[in-house]
C-alpha cells in the first residue's frame, strides 16, 4: 500500500502505509475502508501490473 504525501522539502512522494502484512488481503481492505470512513475523497487504485510502484511514482508524484 502506497499513499501519496509530503516529503522534507515539500515535494511530493510515496510512502508505504497500511497494514504490516501487504500481503493480507483482508487487513489491507480493512485499512482503506477504515481510511475512507474518515477521507471520502479517498482513491483507491489496485495495480497488477509489472513495476507498480514505478508507475505509481511516475504518474501520481510528476503529475
Amino acid at each position: 500500500v502506497m499513499e501519496r504525501a509530503f516529503g522534507p522539502l515539500g515535494t511530493t512522494i510515496l510512502v508505504e502505509t497500511g497494514p504490516a502484512d501487504p500481503s493480507d488481503v483482508a487487513a489491507r481492505e480493512a485499512y482503506w475502508r477504515k481510511r475512507r470512513d474518515r477521507d471520502p475523497d479517498l482513491w483507491v487504485v489496485e495495480l497488477d501490473i509489472a513495476s507498480a510502484e514505478r508507475f505509481a511514482a511516475e504518474t501520481i508524484t510528476l503529475g
